[in-house]
């Protein structure tokens, strides 16, 4: 951006797009099954619905969209997973100052969790349960330190890390052993306890 001005109006408007542009296949799946009966997998609703009410080609174009999405949400939190564990715990605990080791560091991270990433893919009984595992194991404890460094003084380095290793344990037992009905809520009540 040519100046903090333009910057601040770009992440508004850029904000404004992304939640009127994720509302629309929100909306629809609140009020596609009022409109049309479907009994099948929830999960297909979407594309049934869609291709009951686009030509084909169009159809092609939302479920390439759709994929897109929810791909797109699924590698943002692989990314920032990598990078939060890289730069904020091994690097400083290690004391690494090289540049290149860093570099490098960064790339066998993102590597470990994108096999991480794979067997939860494998696991995952479909497409909802991957986006919930991926939504409550990598973003509740960084919802939590986010906002509580944003708004409060509250809290250090350790409430920090003791907050992101409370919502990842939460989510992988929940995930793998009690399979609770709100992962999300859970790890963020967690996060937000232990914080």
């Amino acid at each position: 951006a040519k100046s903090p001005s333009v910057a601040v109006k770009a992440c508004y408007l850029g904000g404004f797009i992304y939640i009127i542009l994720g509302f629309i296949p929100v909306f629809i799946g609140l009020l596609g099954p009022k409109i049309f009966n479907f009994t099948g997998d929830p999960e297909k609703f979407l594309l049934s619905f869609a291709s009951m009410q686009l030509s084909p080609l169009m159809v092609g174009v939302f479920a390439g969209a759709l994929i897109s999405a929810l791909l797109a949400t699924i590698d943002s939190v692989l990314l920032a997973c990598a990078a939060l564990t890289t730069h904020n715990l091994i690097i400083p605990m290690a004391g690494i100052t090289s540049e290149k080791k860093k570099l490098l560091l960064s790339r066998m991270t993102v590597i470990t969790f994108g096999f991480m990433a794979y067997g939860l893919a494998v696991y995952s009984d479909g497409i909802y349960d991957l986006l919930e595992t991926a939504s409550s194991l990598g973003t509740a404890g960084i919802l939590v330190i986010t906002l509580i460094g944003l708004w409060s003084s509250f809290g250090d380095q350790v409430s920090a890390f003791a907050a992101l290793l409370a919502a990842a344990v939460v989510s992988a037992t929940e995930k793998f052993f009690w399979k609770g009905p709100y992962p999300f809520l859970m790890s963020l009540f967690a996060a937000f306890v232990v914080y």
